[in-house]
């Protein structure tokens, strides 16, 4: 991505050069899935107790 740089002094706007931002999403990504795979581990853990818990209370 690229943003030009412009100064303004006295009503009078003078280019002065250009921003060059580059960004990596591949790092983004990789801490999405670890949130995504933490999430889908937390939900089975939670059903599993859950499951387990409702049944030993309807048994007894």
């Amino acid at each position: 991505m690229e943003q030009s740089l412009v100064f303004e002094e006295y009503d009078s706007f003078n280019d002065v050069g250009a921003v060059v931002t580059y960004y990596d999403e591949s790092h983004m990504e990789l801490s999405l899935a670890r949130v995504l795979w933490r999430s889908i581990i937390d939900l089975v853990v939670l059903d599993a107790l859950l499951i387990f818990f409702l049944n030993l209370a309807l048994n007894n």
